[in-house]
């Protein structure tokens, strides 16, 4: 998500007449998400930039946000590995982010005009501490979003979930869920490197899947709308699956269990097509994990 720019000349000039715009965390879905700003889950409120940033803090003027399929989770007071975000706060997510004003303290480790990430939340601009902002040294022919995605969040994701969780390994058949996403697309291109004999992604398009096989060196792609996408996935897969990296759950995770090959490793990141279900399906092909002496490996995004 871009912001549209206020600024015309410079990029980290503020006005005092500008305003900061939020999204506030209002009512939870029931169970999907309401869009609406007046009536739904979120509301959009309006105030004045900071005019005075303490002396511990920088002032940062937000240009990307991250939209991640966790943040659903957030929304949910469950036990899980973060706290949900309370009504009436903004919501929480991380940004690409511009200095404006630092602090005196941290006039030293910042100056105006840095690139950040940081915990901002969802609103334009935002007062965060040190700790909530990292900055971004970006490297020739790279770009500020780079860090929050291939060089990011989701690049760590598939790294740790496809090296150190699924222990791919030369010769191995690889398969991908949601393979077309953030994550999904660093975890194949991680299992080609790392010398998989096949790579096997999923996705929801044709669009999709033509560019996972294209441009991303996958062997194969299944579009799981397609009336036919088990028997797809079962031609894709005929010596099993040696390497599940799954971004969805549900239909997908089991038709995946019941190709799971002996001593398959399968990398549990995501459930995306459960998150806004009333009642989460939960796998049928479950005893699969005993006759193919499965190890599973549970991880995700981190808050």
């Amino acid at each position: 998500y871009n912001t549209a720019s206020p600024f015309t000349h410079n990029p980290t000039q503020t006005s005092s007449k500008m305003s900061n715009k939020q999204i506030i965390y209002a009512t939870p879905p029931a169970p999907a998400i309401d869009p609406s700003l007046s009536t739904g889950t979120f509301r959009l409120n309006t105030l004045p930039i900071p005019k005075d940033v303490p002396t511990d803090k920088l002032l940062v003027r937000v240009h990307y946000l991250s939209l991640d399929p966790a943040m659903r989770q957030w929304l949910t007071a469950k036990r899980s590995y973060i706290a949900p975000v309370e009504q009436g706060a903004i919501m929480r997510g991380q940004s690409i982010a511009q200095v404006l004003a630092v602090g005196s303290s941290l006039s030293s480790k910042y100056s105006k005009g840095d690139w950040v990430v940081a915990s901002s939340g969802w609103q334009e601009y935002a007062v965060v501490s040190a700790k909530e902002a990292e900055k971004i040294t970006v490297p020739a022919g790279g770009r500020p979003t780079d860090a929050m995605s291939v060089l990011g969040m989701t690049g760590l994701t598939a790294y740790f979930g496809m090296v150190e969780i699924a222990q791919v390994k030369k010769g191995d058949t690889v398969v991908v869920s949601g393979a077309a996403g953030a994550t999904g697309m660093v975890a194949g291109q991680i299992a080609r490197i790392k010398g998989a004999k096949r790579v096997v992604g999923l996705a929801g398009t044709k669009e999709k899947c033509d560019f996972l096989v294209r441009e991303l060196g996958f062997d194969s792609a299944v579009n799981y709308k397609d009336a036919d996408w088990r028997k797809q996935l079962k031609l894709a897969t005929p010596e099993y699956i040696d390497v599940f990296f799954d971004n969805t759950g549900g239909d997908i995770l089991d038709a995946c269990l019941a190709r799971a090959a002996t001593n398959s490793r399968f990398a549990i990141c995501g459930a995306i097509s459960q998150y806004n279900a009333a009642k989460p399906q939960g796998p049928a092909s479950f005893m699969s994990v005993i006759v193919s002496s499965l190890g599973f490996g549970d991880f995700g995004l981190p808050g």
